[in-house]
């Protein structure tokens, strides 16, 4: 039987069958066209054929740059996925609502094909070392993790752009949520969990990396607080008009940006997973998986272990010694005013090694019997846990470098009651003393401590992995019981 009507659609838009029912020798289906929605058409597909090219292509897609007839400058790239173009416009859509510049970009067509249009940003491209001193660049860096942005910066900067008033524009989007840039799909490693959060923190082949190594924990939450602000109905919304895929997959989108959103939320006072401190170039530090701090009653317990976190500030007494945050030394001749010993003790003059670096170190004992160990940023070399110790600086003594080294790694000003042993390491040959706390706090440890831990001594030999540190750990306590303190 003859068609009852012919019906001709455009492929670039996009069309729902929302009920089909048969009637006789045919089914009637009811469709909805979105591509020219209720919102007055805004994805109404621009036709681009009759434009004025001025350049050829800038990326890895076909395109190039265009004037329509209104004069104005837009990018043009064609892509046979609509799925990707679509992408690129959501992901403008949802930093526009978070308040980051990105440029004007819509769906378009040319020469009969998907394609995206992108308005012309008149500005300056700047190298990476320039990009990094951009602190509102820095303030939408947690929008970056949030969508997923792996390839915010581009190789060598060149997805940044500094308009007329120095601001920094994303100018493409093509590396946002679901998609790679060069159009792989991103597939479970676009999760419910935005581990970008570190992940382009602290990837040494990622370029953001290094654009983005002198964030402060504050631009990150500035960063979160804009999404915070973004209602999950106009995320939902957003998603479901704009988004690639088909309707549930639209829809599962947003729920999954949602998630991303308030696992953010959610961190944005603690930040656990970027420490406090920065390393000795003013860099950003990750921590990969953070430590949990342990309840307070654990404080004061001998027979618990206590674990203390750089995000989480201390306050109050153990063994009758307060916890309070120090003024620490600036200067190599200011840790040597610093006292090191309690009381007088001998030790035997320090053999150096050929091939092994001078090292000295601590371990520190409270009253309570329990004893101060650390647990390396990171884990490196799989070290878990391991006594505070660093390498001798020229122009201090082996005492000094040791006071210098506990603090550093674990906030804390100890004193020395006595001397303990020289060990062969990897890489060193440590001087260890025996230590006992008179002030700071553990949660100013440094950069390359994730926790700190008050632990019994036969805890601290089980968290202890290395065989070294276990003997050390044995000779310590026979010292300790030959050296009383209080």
């Amino acid at each position: 039987s003859g068609a009852r009507s012919e019906v001709i659609l455009d492929i670039t838009n996009r069309y729902e069958i929302t009920h089909a029912r048969r009637e006789g020798a045919y089914i009637v289906v009811d469709m909805n066209v979105l591509g020219r929605s209720k919102r007055g058409g805004e994805l109404e597909v621009i036709e681009t054929d009759k434009w004025n090219q001025l350049s050829g292509a800038k990326g890895s897609n076909p395109g190039g740059l265009f004037q329509a007839p209104d004069g104005v400058k837009w990018y043009v790239k064609t892509n046979p996925s609509t799925n990707r173009l679509r992408n690129e416009v959501l992901a403008s859509k949802l930093y526009r609502a978070a308040g980051i510049d990105v440029p004007e970009i819509k769906l378009a067509s040319r020469q009969g094909k998907p394609a995206l249009i992108s308005k012309l940003i008149d500005g300056n491209h700047k190298d990476i070392k320039a990009i990094e001193g951009s602190g509102q660049l820095r303030c939408g860096f947690a929008v970056d993790a949030w969508l997923a942005n792996w390839d915010v910066i581009g190789q060598k900067g060149d997805n940044i752009i500094f308009n007329d008033r120095n601001k920094p524009v994303r100018i493409d989007l093509g590396g946002a949520l679901v998609f790679r840039a060069q159009g792989e799909h991103k597939g479970n490693q676009f999760g419910n969990t935005p581990m970008e959060l570190v992940t382009m923190l602290s990837l040494n082949e990622n370029t953001s990396s290094r654009a983005f190594r002198k964030i402060e924990r504050n631009d990150i939450r500035m960063g979160i607080a804009a999404i915070e602000r973004i209602p999950d109905e106009r995320i939902k919304a957003l998603c479901a008009e704009h988004g690639p895929g088909n309707y549930s997959e639209r829809i599962e989108l947003g729920k999954r940006l949602i998630s991303r959103k308030h696992w953010l939320v959610n961190m944005k006072q603690a930040l656990p997973h970027i420490h406090r401190q920065k390393n000795e170039a003013g860099h950003v530090v990750t921590v990969e998986n953070p430590t949990l701090p342990s309840a307070m009653p654990t404080w004061r317990d001998r027979d618990a272990t206590a674990v203390f976190v750089p995000h989480c500030s201390v306050s109050g007494v153990i063994n009758n010694l307060p916890f309070s945050s120090i003024k620490p030394p600036s200067t190599l001749d200011d840790w040597r005013q610093l006292k090191t010993r309690a009381v007088d003790f001998k030790e035997p003059e320090f053999k150096f090694s050929n091939h092994l670096a001078p090292a000295s170190g601590a371990i520190i004992f409270e009253p309570d019997g329990r004893l101060w160990i650390t647990e390396p940023t990171n884990h490196p070399f799989d070290a878990t846990h391991a006594f505070p110790k660093g390498k001798l600086e020229p122009g201090i003594n082996f005492r000094t470098n040791a006071l210098k080294e506990v603090y550093e790694e674990t906030g804390l000003i100890v004193e020395f009651h006595g001397f303990i042993g020289d060990y062969d390491r990897t890489t060193s040959r440590t001087r260890y003393y025996l230590a006992k706390r008179t002030g700071g706090t553990p949660s100013d440890m440094g950069w390359e401590s994730q926790s700190v831990k008050l632990a019994r001594i036969t805890e601290a030999e089980r968290l202890l992995s290395n065989a070294v540190d276990t003997a050390i750990l044995r000779d310590a306590v026979r010292v300790r019981l030959k050296t009383p303190f209080k």
